[in-house]
């Protein structure tokens, strides 16, 4: 897949990103539902796709630390404080509880 990504996407290089992502999600789409793959006995990825039985928890049940871990919470900004400063941390862990 990667080599029919790199033939179609990028040569020629397109003039904008926006051209670019559609171009992009053009090939992905056509390799996903149409495109027969051989591991497959050349049926289409999309042949053999099913929603998964286990549900997605909306949030994560929150982390115990143990005892000596200095624990902060992670503000809305990406960010915690420590030793009268703030540090950058992650958008993935906006709002939850770290230890350090």
């Amino acid at each position: 897949m990667h080599r029919v990504l790199e033939a179609e996407v990028t040569k020629p290089a397109p003039a904008n990103a926006k051209l670019w992502q559609r171009l992009f999600n053009l090939v992905v789409q056509t390799n996903n539902d149409v495109r027969p793959h051989k591991a497959l006995t050349d049926a289409p990825l999309v042949s053999r796709r099913h929603p998964s039985a286990r549900p997605f928890p909306t949030r994560s049940t929150p982390l115990r630390y143990p005892g000596h871990f200095n624990v902060r919470c992670e503000s809305t900004a990406d960010t915690f404080r420590l030793h009268h400063g703030q540090q950058f941390f992650t958008q993935a862990h906006n709002d939850e509880v770290i230890g350090l």
